[in-house]
């Protein structure tokens, strides 16, 4: 029974999640690409990762964030926002399993922790974390 509830908020928290695919990058998403942009223009050293761990970022310090932002960039370029709507996806999905370990551990109950994360993967203001790169933690 386990393995269905697991199955089962893996699958909404993709149906909640794959819909955005097709969304272009947000208005504040622009900032971070021209940051990333910056970044390509020059040779990968260890200069470019300890820039996210300096206070260089202005008031927002998210070096995890701008590291995997850089990543991607590298990997797949500036030009589509889909690589960032899966990585968006694929951590509502572990935010959704994470829902379901931490209700199991506290109430000990597989059926109301499977209810738990389920209206988590499901719940439609998520969407937002889920598809607008800016508002990654």
């Amino acid at each position: 029974m386990l393995t269905i509830y697991v199955i089962l908020i893996v699958f909404s928290a993709l149906m909640a999640g794959l819909p955005g695919l097709n969304m272009p990058f947000a208005f504040d998403d622009f900032h971070i690409l021209n940051v990333a942009k910056e970044s390509l223009a020059k040779p990968f050293n260890l200069s470019i990762l300890t820039h996210y761990f300096s206070s260089g970022q202005g008031i927002f310090f998210c070096p995890v964030r701008g590291i995997v932002e850089l990543a991607i960039c590298r990997v797949f370029g500036l030009g589509s926002p889909i690589p960032y709507h899966c990585l968006g996806i694929i951590c509502h999905v572990i935010a959704a399993l994470c829902c379901y370990l931490i209700a199991r551990y506290i109430t000990g109950n597989n059926l109301l922790s499977f209810v738990a994360a389920f209206l988590f993967a499901i719940f439609p203001y998520h969407y937002w974390s889920i598809w607008w790169i800016s508002n990654w933690p």
